[in-house]
C-alpha cells in the first residue's frame, strides 16, 4: 500500500551552533517510513536542511545554526511486502 505523508511540527528549537535534530518516522503499525523526507525550515532560507529517512525510520538533521525551526515530513512511501 502506498502512503502519502504530510506532517508538520510547528517549532523545534536549536540552542547551540552545530546542533542536531534526530527522530524516527514510522507508518501506522511501526513500519519505518523509508523514502520520506524530513525538512527543518528556519527563519532564514540558508538555515534550512532536508534529509531522507534511513531504512530503520530514523533521520538526523546535523550542524544546524541556533534558531527556531519548523519540521516538515513529506513524501510517498510503500509498505514493506
Amino acid at each position: 500500500m502506498l502512503h502519502r505523508l504530510r506532517f508538520v511540527v510547528d517549532r523545534a528549537l536549536v540552542f547551540a551552533p552545530g546542533a542536531s535534530i534526530r527522530g524516527l518516522v514510522t507508518l501506522p503499525g511501526g513500519v519505518p517510513a523509508v523514502g520520506a523526507r524530513v525538512a527543518a525550515v528556519g527563519a532564514a532560507a540558508a538555515d534550512g536542511q532536508e534529509v531522507r529517512v534511513w531504512p530503520d525510520g530514523s533521520f538526523a538533521l546535523r550542524d544546524l545554526p541556533p534558531g527556531s525551526y519548523r519540521l516538515e515530513v513529506s513524501g510517498y512511501v510503500q509498505d514493506a511486502v
